[in-house]
């Protein structure tokens, strides 16, 4: 296949660059005008950043900044949902240029390529596909110094990343001109894929072209149709599409709701066809190997530090099967409860099923290396995605470990409400839940496990998650009740 590749945002994630380094540009910018204005210095924690994505309400004039003598008001006003610096910081074209003449030779050179993105682009390349980088890169397109400076830096990355590919197509940057040059490029050079992360771009190539658009997630494309197009978190995930849709034969998911209706011939005809096809359409069994290796080496060496580190009491261990293909699952309060799990559960090859945000993080290298699942859960595609992934870790005999609540619970609620991931991975793929529950107390955290169930393929899916709900819940009193039986054993009161 011929496979087009953006660069800006896909090979390298330039919404977390400009987010970043956009902030403390315009923040300098505010001081400056502050400073010239009305002769005021401010530090940059008296600025403050008002993201208009997550508070629509926001009011429009946060932007204008002033000073008297009884009040400074200093606001960033951003739109972390917006493509590129003008969309992002409400700013000039003037200032987006300056911007750029600024941060254009470090960004080239120097901002860092997604994980996994040159492994997957050398193993594409090496099952004999055509890589063809299309790329927007501001005046690349131009036949000026600096259309020749920035063709010759990109070429330079890839050369210094060893990143192998046909040719290089260089579109214009302008607005309107941008998605006709794209839609252009995939007619020219027969492209069957594009990976794109602007959502317009993508749009645009789909509807014309016969070419089909894969979007790498980034917050811009967050609020696309589910049915539109299909939208990866990570190069895994999406050298996982790559593949699916360039076999021959596709297995047609059901969802919940038709697959109540099978009769039960069909219904275990369906899972037992499902299962098979995950089976045999498993690509990336190397890799899952050894980042499953270096999860047990880890759990291996990090267990006695661990345990000096984190204060810790384990009840049910021995509920734990010996097999593998385990779904462990827990309530969430803290970032530690998912280790706690696993330190309690044995050594074994686990896959925590984790949100996309922490690819935002630096603990991202780390976290895919040990094998973890990322998952958007506002978005369906990546949760189907995940979900495959999981059932498919299962079927080779590895562990997940998920929350079926989604997030942290910082209520004062004991659980929050489930939702139906865990119960359906564990139809899914015909493996047991071994439900766990944790409980912190004045820095010691109590880990229960209890005993492992199955949910069959004709079981209803509602039933099977209040049943999980109430077995963690149960698990939780248990651990409430060791804490009170402790210290009352410490006070020297007996027990009935």
């Amino acid at each position: 296949m011929n496979i087009g590749l953006d660069i800006d945002g896909v090979l390298i994630n330039q919404e977390k660059y400009q987010l970043k380094k956009g902030r403390k540009y315009f923040m300098r910018k505010i001081q400056q005008e502050l400073r010239s204005k009305h002769g005021l210095r401010i530090k940059t924690k008296d600025i403050r950043i008002v993201d208009v994505a997550s508070s629509p309400e926001a009011d429009a004039a946060c932007t204008q900044n002033f000073a008297t003598a009884e009040k400074v008001s200093a606001n960033l006003c951003i739109n972390s949902h917006g493509y590129g610096i003008r969309d992002v910081f409400n700013c000039s074209h003037e200032d987006e240029t300056a911007f750029w003449y600024r941060y254009m030779l470090p960004y080239a050179l120097f901002a860092p390529f997604r994980k996994d993105a040159v492994r997957v682009i050398r193993q594409l390349h090496r099952e004999g596909h055509r890589i063809i980088p299309v790329t927007a890169r501001a005046k690349s397109n131009e036949n000026t110094f600096i259309g020749k400076l920035q063709r010759g830096l990109v070429k330079l990355r890839l050369r210094l990343k060893r990143i192998p590919y046909q040719t290089i197509v260089f579109c214009s940057y302008e607005s309107g001109r941008e998605e006709k040059d794209k839609v252009e490029a995939c007619i020219a050079h027969e492209l069957d894929i594009i990976i794109e992360d602007k959502k317009s771009n993508a749009l645009a190539i789909q509807e014309q072209t016969n070419t089909r658009s894969f979007l790498f997630a980034t917050r811009n494309n967050a609020d696309i149709g589910c049915g539109q197009l299909r939208r990866f978190v990570n190069f895994s995930e999406l050298y996982n599409g790559i593949r699916v849709y360039q076999e021959a034969e596709s297995f047609n998911l059901l969802p919940r709701t038709e697959k109540m209706r099978l009769t039960a011939d069909e219904r275990e005809r369906y899972y037992r066809a499902f299962r098979t096809y995950q089976k045999k359409y498993t690509y990336d069994a190397d890799t899952v190997y050894r980042r499953g290796k270096r999860m047990q080496r880890l759990i291996r060496f990090g267990s006695w530090p661990f345990d000096k580190l984190f204060k810790h009491t384990i009840m049910g261990a021995a509920n734990v099967p010996k097999e593998g293909g385990l779904i462990f699952t827990t309530n969430h309060r803290k970032l530690l409860d998912m280790p706690l799990v696993i330190r309690s559960a044995g050594r074994r090859v686990y896959h925590p099923v984790i949100k996309a945000d922490f690819l935002e993080t630096a603990a991202e290298g780390v976290l895919t290396d040990l094998g973890c699942i990322f998952v958007d859960r506002n978005d369906k595609s990546s949760r189907e995605h995940a979900r495959l992934t999981a059932v498919q870790r299962l079927l080779q005999g590895n562990d997940i470990v998920i929350c079926p609540e989604g997030t942290r619970n910082k209520t004062d609620k004991p659980l929050l409400d489930f939702d139906f991931g865990a119960v359906s991975i564990a139809q899914n793929a015909g493996r047991p839940i071994v439900p766990c529950a944790i409980y912190h107390l004045r820095g010691r955290s109590i880990v229960n496990i209890g005993e492992p169930f199955e949910v069959g393929i004709h079981d209803d899916l509602a039933d099977a998650n209040l049943l999980l709900f109430r077995n963690t819940s149960k698990l939780l009193a248990e651990c409430r009740y060791y804490c009170e039986a402790s210290n009352l054993k410490r006070e020297g009161v007996a027990l009935r």
